[in-house]
């Protein structure tokens, strides 16, 4: 049996985490000793590294205590991962064009030059027309 800073630390995990992922359901309630101590089985840090892999992959706490819903139930996980996975992956196919898109703006914002500020202009780099346009190379 693990008290929760040997949990903890095993997980490289704070307590106050452990005792978060216990108040909302996505751990299950440790046993406790006369003291009022939590006590762990081996089997919390399995859960711990499973609730850590999915965070890492993109899965909220939501989704991951469905996942672990499921798993106790008997049921594979499977199927829900990779449909999470192919979830996660257009969101994150998505967000890289849009941060291409960014990108491409920002080096014409770079490659722009300066062009005479007005009284009412903050910066005409980012005001003129409204638009990033593409300025020529330079030489």
């Amino acid at each position: 049996m693990l008290t929760i800073g040997k949990v903890a630390r095993e997980a490289g995990l704070r307590a106050s985490t452990i005792r978060y992922y216990e108040s909302h359901h996505i751990l299950p309630r440790p046993s406790r000793l006369p003291n009022g101590y939590r006590v762990y089985s081996k089997d919390a840090l399995g859960r711990l590294n499973f609730i850590q892999r999915a965070q890492a992959f993109g899965m909220t706490l939501a989704e991951i205590k469905e996942l672990l819903q499921l798993a106790g139930r008997g049921e594979q996980p499977c199927r829900r991962v990779q449909e999470l996975a192919r979830r996660r992956l257009e969101d994150v196919d998505r967000r890289i064009r849009e941060l291409e898109a960014l990108a491409h703006q920002l080096r014409t914002l770079v490659r722009k030059r300066p062009a005479a500020r007005t009284d009412h202009q903050l910066c005409p780099l980012m005001e003129s027309n409204g638009r990033l346009r593409e300025a020529p190379a330079e030489r």
